[in-house]
């Protein structure tokens, strides 16, 4: 396949690895000049993000590996270990390492070759910490960079006292990468700096835009007033947050500072004012009595409210940061009506110095270790997770509601999208095809839509195509993440992402793995189909046929209420597991409302010695991806991925004492259960009947794909034209037990 490992390398491949090699060179020179031996390039950005603006990616620019996680760490001397590559016959150096987990382990492989950096495993048994490395190349007395502001606190700490015990010093004010990366022409930039680097894109500062209630269902003086207790409620007179989600969140804003996050680069403080906080705190201690749920803004009272929001939350003074360029005036305007106030973003930095609080609630987590060190030592640092995290991820009834509008949009694209594939590359070699529910039955369809020639639709066309169908849905805002159209082989790395170095046709046989997500006003999808395009392997066919069954079982699963993603993640993996096969990456993760495509505290994750993680339970509201796969390297790869959304469980018997629980009723008379939870599908896309072995499914798989694609059909095929609608009758016909 051109653009696959085994291909030459292209001249742009070269010409990377120069420029990575010109780059490490170029801060080993300055590494040496200020007495620094190592250091440490995590990925990230003041707000300890998961993904980046451009500005931030440091480790990209060092490394050259584009994805979005990992950490590099840099030696000014080269360093030798035992090499199997050299079948252990000799010494490998290198000047520097890379550390990322099994989504990038191919990836990483390919954009590091040539550079002298080597891949560390993250989650191999045999690959050592970053620390832990770190201690065994570097003598007592070594010195190590990093940048605090882009290492959260409790990070920077843990880091701080393992290399002191081995009499190493750890430097956190060392932004090494920021003196050989030139900023913005007219900034400022270093007369010294290297003239072959390209120029380090200014701070983003997008459009923020008020995002309105009927979208998120609470008003943005309801979430303040409820923070105001929240911080009260923990013993706390102020709050710093810098999760820009948490932000974008609690304001009823949103951005495009984050390429595909609409977020704004920004800060918040509330600092209490009180002259009587002892009637504060007494008045939310009351305002909060009774609530059923501490962490979720229903707790508020209507009377909390009112009491709170008179006066513009009167006794809270509340401080947005962020680029005042981004802002309307009309936006300014409706932030001060509810008591916010805009300052300049970089002004956080004097606003913590001058605290005059007695206490400050702060994740450590979350907050950057050069923040946290600003914060004047007479101040108690309450250290706790956001109040936000989490009523963040338990959607309200608008938002779950809007969350339904967002997927049915979203299924009506990528059902007109696979109809596509299927007509205009299955259709090619259609004659040739055997497979009994094979590319002959539910893609050879005389259509006008039959239109490109199969050469013509490659993995960029086809993700191209698809964002063109999106985009005829209203209220779309653009892709919640960069597509994966992953064909054959590429699938197999996890996070693929088509260049056009690596960009191929797609062809009448094999798998094409299509990993893509929309944001809409009314909400944010991510689905993952692996789509048959002709014939296939006996292996492709059992293992995507063992994957869905995983998908099925967690997505039917009922549960009672205190169980995590660390404890339900069995489910997905046990029928490989019972192959000896496994996939690396998470099983799930939350997924924001018209926010990141990716959202804690929420995730689905075992662990090994019985860990089920700090991920908190399960509760109605939650949404979350449900994504099992399986990699074979060199050959192919499947995911099949939906959001579902927790609820809690409909009874289909009345007469079951398993559980004791409360019944609470529902409309055909089903009592809800409230000790027990389970899912709905929120995705509304088929599966492709063309990759399952049927006769290796059970009857209660069989049972889920009958009533889930007869949802679909129903809900989906109203929007289709004639031919599409024929098709999708096909496809869903199949999954009739």
């Amino acid at each position: 396949m051109k653009g696959s490992k085994q291909d030459p390398m292209t001249n742009s491949m070269k010409n990377a690895i120069d420029t990575t090699r010109q780059r490490l060179a170029t801060l080993r020179a300055l590494m040496k000049e200020k007495g620094y031996d190592a250091v440490i390039v995590p990925t990230g950005d003041y707000h300890m993000s998961e993904y980046t603006g451009d500005y931030f990616k440091c480790r990209e620019f060092i490394t050259g590996f584009t994805g979005s996680a990992g950490t590099a760490v840099i030696f000014k001397d080269d360093v030798s270990v035992p090499s199997q590559a050299k079948n252990d016959a000799g010494e490998a150096p290198y000047c520097g390492g890379l550390w990322t987990d099994s989504r990038y382990y191919i990836q990483a492989e390919q954009q590091l070759e040539g550079t002298g950096l080597r891949l560390f495993k993250v989650g191999q048994p045999s690959t050592p910490t970053i620390i832990r490395h770190i201690c065994e190349v570097l003598p007592e007395g070594g010195r190590v960079a990093c940048d605090g502001r882009i290492i959260s606190f409790d990070t920077f700490a843990e880091w701080y006292d393992a290399l002191d015990d081995a009499g190493i010093e750890l430097d956190e004010q060392a932004d090494l990468i920021g003196e050989i990366w030139k900023v913005p022409a007219g900034s400022g930039a270093r007369a010294d700096a290297n003239d072959d680097f390209e120029c380090r894109p200014p701070l983003p500062a997008g459009r923020a835009f008020e995002y309105d209630i009927k979208y998120c269902g609470k008003s943005r003086a309801e979430k303040l007033s409820w923070l105001c207790s929240q911080i009260t409620d923990r013993g706390a007179d102020a709050h710093i947050l810098t999760n820009l989600d948490d932000i974008a969140w609690l304001l009823n804003i949103r951005g495009s500072d984050v390429h595909c996050n609409p977020v704004v680069l920004s800060y918040f403080l509330a600092e209490r004012t009180d002259e009587d906080p002892d009637n504060a705190a007494e008045t939310a201690s009351e305002a909060t009595s009774g609530s059923a749920s501490e962490g979720a803004p229903e707790a508020v009272s209507e009377a909390a409210s009112e009491n709170r929001t008179a006066g513009h939350n009167s006794g809270w003074r509340l401080r947005l940061f962020a680029n005042a360029e981004s802002f309307s005036d009309e936006l300014v305007a409706a932030l001060a009506a509810d008591g916010v106030m805009l300052s300049p973003y970089e002004s956080i930095s004097e606003a913590l110095s001058d605290l005059e609080c007695s206490s400050i609630l702060l994740s450590a987590t979350d907050t950057n270790s050069y923040l946290y060190g600003l914060i004047p030592p007479e101040v108690y640092i309450a250290e706790s997770e956001n109040p936000t995290a989490l009523a963040k991820a338990v959607k309200n009834q608008v938002e779950t509601d809007n969350a339904r509008a967002a997927h049915l949009k979203d299924g009506i694209a990528l059902t007109k999208f696979i109809y596509w594939l299927k007509v205009n590359v299955c259709s090619a070699d259609a004659d040739n095809y055997s497979q009994d529910a094979g590319c002959n039955r539910t893609a050879a369809i005389e259509s006008s839509a039959a239109t490109e020639s199969s050469a013509t639709i490659t993995e960029m066309t086809a993700a191209e195509k698809l964002y063109e169908l999106r985009s005829a849905q209203d209220n779309f805002m653009g892709n919640s993440f960069d597509p994966i159209i992953a064909y054959g082989e590429h699938a197999a790395i996890v996070h693929y992402s088509a260049t056009k170095e690596t960009d191929v046709p797609l062809k009448p046989r094999g798998l094409v793995l299509c990993d893509t997500g929309a944001h809409y006003l009314e909400g944010t999808t991510d689905v993952t189909r692996t789509i048959a395009l002709g014939q296939l392997t006996p292996d492709e066919l059992k293992m995507s046929t063992t994957v869905l069954r995983g998908h099925i079982a967690l997505a039917s699963a009922v549960f009672p209420r205190g169980l995590n993603g660390g404890n339900l993640d069995y489910l997905a993996h046990a029928p490989l597991w019972e192959l000896g096969k496994d996939y690396g990456h998470g099983t799930g993760h939350g997924v924001g409302h018209f926010l990141n495509v990716h959202e804690g505290p929420n995730y689905i994750h075992w662990s090994r010695n019985g860990n089920t993680g700090t991920t908190p339970p399960f509760e109605p509201g939650m949404i979350t991806s449900c994504e099992p796969g399986y990699y074979e390297d060199g050959m192919f790869g499947i995911r099949h991925e939906s959001l579902i959304l927790c609820k809690p469980f409909v009874c289909e018997a009345v007469n079951s004492d398993a559980f004791s629980g409360a019944d609470d009723g529902g409309e055909d008379d089903r009592p809800l259960r409230s000790d027990l939870l389970c899912f709905e599908e929120l995705t509304m896309v088929p599966f492709d009947p063309d990759s399952i072995d049927f006769d290796a499914l059970e009857k209660r798989d069989r049972r889920f794909l009958a009533d889930y694609h007869a949802t679909i059909y129903e809900r989906i095929s109203p929007h289709l034209d004639p031919d599409e609608r024929e098709w999708l009758r096909r496809i869903c016909d199949a999954f009739e037990v």
